[in-house]
């Protein structure tokens, strides 16, 4: 059996649309005040973002990216250059300290969580 280039490409888009609608319906069910009022579309929006934002950071783990969301939810959305919240963005890029990704966004999460509350629900 040979797998084409473009069959192999149209499975990798169904699982990107498989990941972002999962990735809103948790935004939905972790986040209702949140997401109230904000049609799929405009939380698909916020989602791709997201994924973007994440992937320039290192970051391919599918927790590691909801991760990034969930904080583009708590923090704001262009939390990473924020002036009134600098320590984010360090942590973010504290590749010395965090050489993997996933260790980075999860330290950058309990340090949200400690300075701005953990969500009831959520991550």
């Amino acid at each position: 059996m040979v797998i084409r280039e473009d069959q192999m490409a149209a499975l990798a888009e169904s699982r990107a649309a498989d990941f972002e609608r999962d990735v809103i319906a948790h935004l939905r069910s972790s986040f209702p005040d949140w997401c109230a009022g904000s049609s799929d579309g405009a939380l698909l929006e916020f989602v791709r973002y997201g994924m973007a934002r994440a992937r320039a950071h290192g970051m391919r783990a599918a927790r590691d990216v909801c991760t990034y969301v969930d904080l583009m939810v708590l923090l704001g959305r262009d939390f990473e250059g924020d002036p009134q919240i600098t320590w984010a963005g360090e942590r973010l890029c504290d590749v010395r300290r965090y050489t993997d990704p996933s260790a980075r966004i999860e330290q950058l999460w309990s340090e949200a969580c400690e300075r701005h509350g953990r969500p009831e629900t959520g991550q």
